[in-house]
């Protein structure tokens, strides 16, 4: 029952952060990778990483990033999701604080989605990308001690993610 208690409040208050930094991404079926391959590294290699521009190729680049992060999640990596953030990056920081407080508590989330909901790009260079992104955290499950917790579904929040592309990867700069 203690744990139980311990885990609604962990997801409340994981809702009420995802909220406020716009941080959570889609997790649908890293889970399922990650168990397969066991590590991030097998689901990060069959994430699709973009490296040319193409039609479509933004929303690639967010869908291979929010993969990518969703691994890292999946497993508890905090080195594989420090790693997706430029140096210095306070959305990078925030996001691994995040997923160390659910790691001290012994809880992991599995099956978030992203519901995205508009999707624009502001700016669109070989190195750089801008985008503005409405979406909503439509799913998940807190997992620890034996219990299951469905995380409740927030609301639409408007967010604009600056990534840069360094050595091939498309990096987080920041999210306001």
């Amino acid at each position: 029952m203690k744990s139980r208690l311990l885990i609604i409040v962990l997801a409340v208050v994981l809702v009420v952060l995802a909220v406020s930094t716009g941080l959570f991404s889609r997790m649908r079926g890293t889970e399922s990778a990650v168990a397969a391959t066991g590590t991030v590294a097998g689901v990060v290699a069959a994430a699709p990483v973009v490296r040319q521009q193409q039609p479509g190729a933004p929303r690639r680049v967010l869908a291979g990033w929010d993969e990518r992060r969703a691994a890292a999640w999946a497993i508890g990596s905090v080195t594989d999701l420090r790693a997706l953030y430029v140096e210095g990056s306070a959305a990078g920081r925030v996001d691994v604080r995040m997923l160390k407080a659910w790691l001290r508590k012994g809880v992991r989330v599995e099956g978030m989605q992203t519901q995205v909901l508009d999707f624009t790009v502001v700016s669109h260079t070989s190195d750089e990308l801008v985008l503005d992104v409405t979406d909503r955290l439509s799913g998940g499950v807190a997992v620890g001690a034996g219990d299951e917790i469905a995380l409740p579904v927030d609301r639409a929040d408007r967010r604009r993610i600056a990534l840069v592309r360094r050595q091939g990867e498309w990096l987080v700069s920041s999210v306001r």
